[in-house]
């Protein structure tokens, strides 16, 4: 049997809702603040690295609220960072309210937390001085959209 173990409930239910898309019936239990998900190990190896690379995306969104929620120090302050990779390869941390990351985890995915902070980092390191109405009537120009469309490339923020 293959044991999947989360310690928050988001997490859980958004692995939960993946194994359901994948057409997969999970065992489940709930104790003590422990969520637990069990698998047959009889499943096929592709479909088994696709839940596994899904379930390590998740053990970090986990993680991230799991020390957002409990982050107290010693000295009775509430710290949660935010961790900024820098175009130069250095590390910043930016401090912020564990519950307001918390909020934000709740409505987006870790993944789409750190493509806005990337994409954030970015504008502070390289400013181009435009506004935000410029930068996008030049995407457009550059690529006519149909109405609701993104006008930024897959990827970019």
């Amino acid at each position: 049997m293959l044991e999947y173990v989360f310690f928050h409930a988001l997490p859980y239910d958004q692995f939960l809702d993946y194994l359901k898309a994948e057409g997969l019936s999970p065992e489940t239990s709930q104790e003590d603040g422990v969520f637990e998900a069990r698998l047959p190990d009889t499943i096929d190896d592709a479909l088994s690295d696709r839940i596994e690379a899904r379930y390590d995306t998740l053990m970090e969104l986990n993680q991230e609220l799991f020390y957002a929620e409990n982050a107290e120090s010693a000295d009775n302050f509430v710290l949660a960072g935010i961790d900024l990779k820098l175009k130069d390869d250095a590390r910043a941390t930016a401090l912020v309210a564990p519950d307001v990351i918390a909020r934000v985890l709740e409505a987006i995915t870790g993944d789409e937390f750190d493509e806005m902070v990337a994409a954030i980092v970015k504008a502070v390191e390289d400013p181009d001085g435009k506004t935000f109405c410029d930068t996008v009537r030049e995407k457009r120009a550059q690529n006519p959209l149909t109405e609701g469309q993104n006008p930024l490339p897959e990827g970019e923020s």
